[in-house]
C-alpha cells in the first residue's frame, strides 16, 4: 500500500517530535489548536491510526487511554508502563 505524505500527517509528525513523552490524541489536538493549527480531533485519530498502521509511532494502552511517541528507528524495542 502506497502511503500519501499530506499536510495534516505532517504537522502531526512535527508535533509529535517536540513531545517527550508518549501523548494521546486528544493532548496532541489541544497542542495543535494551541499553535493556530485546525485540524478536526477525528483527522488526528485517524492520521495517528495511519501512521501507527505504517509502523511510524509507537502506542500504547495506559487507563483506557491509547497513547502516541513518535517512533524511534532503531530497531526492536520495548515499552515497560508502571
Amino acid at each position: 500500500m502506497n502511503e500519501r505524505n499530506t499536510r495534516q500527517k505532517d504537522v502531526i509528525r512535527e508535533a509529535l517530535q517536540g513531545a517527550d513523552d508518549f501523548i494521546s490524541a486528544q493532548q496532541l489536538h489541544a497542542r495543535l489548536e494551541d499553535a493556530g493549527e485546525h485540524i478536526a480531533l477525528a483527522t488526528v485519530y485517524r492520521q495517528l491510526g495511519a501512521m501507527a498502521d505504517a509502523k511510524q509511532v509507537d502506542t500504547v494502552r495506559l487507563n483506557g487511554q491509547q497513547l502516541f511517541r513518535l517512533c524511534n528507528a532503531g530497531g526492536h524495542h520495548h515499552h515497560l508502563v508502571c
